[in-house]
């Protein structure tokens, strides 16, 4: 009668050994994280920062104000979020260098315009606690109706532009995703 016992207790503990452990998987795997985080540097090496999943590169040229320059930008899009680093460098038009810097506000300038006419957005004067420092955000629309938050970073830095963004539903921006992928971006 002993054993039977035992026996029965053991079977129940394993039982509820075996319950327990099914159950901490299915915790682990929803808790399992859908951004796969990694650092990422452009090809020139002028930056690092990074991105919730493996980038993909283009370049291509464009039209900025009066000049046509070269646009690269590396992006990634995870659960309907849009993360790029975008990067003109002015030289590559041929410019004088006493036109350069000039030419950076206007680069900076339609950048910025392209990027609130891309969502029909308008910038935002007041921003939550968690934007970092040097980040702006817009609010805009698709044409379905679907709200848009745009996170964005405009930076001048030698002969180049950068725009740093971060777009997609508002209802999926997250605030420790949006301050992961700004905080982590460094100029070379």
């Amino acid at each position: 009668m002993l054993n039977s016992k035992i026996k029965l207790l053991r079977s129940q503990l394993a039982a509820r050994h075996a319950l327990f452990l099914c159950g901490m998987m299915v915790f682990l795997a929803a808790c399992s994280p859908r951004f796969d985080w990694r650092e990422v540097h452009n090809l020139e090496g002028h930056f690092a920062i990074l991105f919730p999943a493996k980038p993909v590169s283009h370049s291509k040229e464009i039209h900025l104000g009066e000049q046509k320059f070269k646009m690269s930008m590396q992006a990634a899009d995870v659960e309907a979020i849009y993360f790029a680093v975008a990067y003109v460098d002015v030289q590559s038009a041929g410019l004088a260098p006493e036109v350069v810097a000039s030419e950076q506000d206007k680069v900076l300038a339609a950048m910025k315009l392209g990027m609130l006419n891309n969502i029909h957005g308008q910038w935002q004067a007041q921003l939550p606690a968690f934007v970092p420092k040097q980040v702006v955000m817009a609010r805009g629309q698709l044409e379905n109706g679907r709200k848009l938050l745009l996170f964005a970073r405009f930076i001048q830095h030698q002969d180049q532009v950068v725009q740093v963004v971060m777009l997609g539903e508002e209802a999926r921006m997250k605030p420790e995703i949006v301050e992961m992928f700004f905080t982590s971006f460094q100029l070379k």
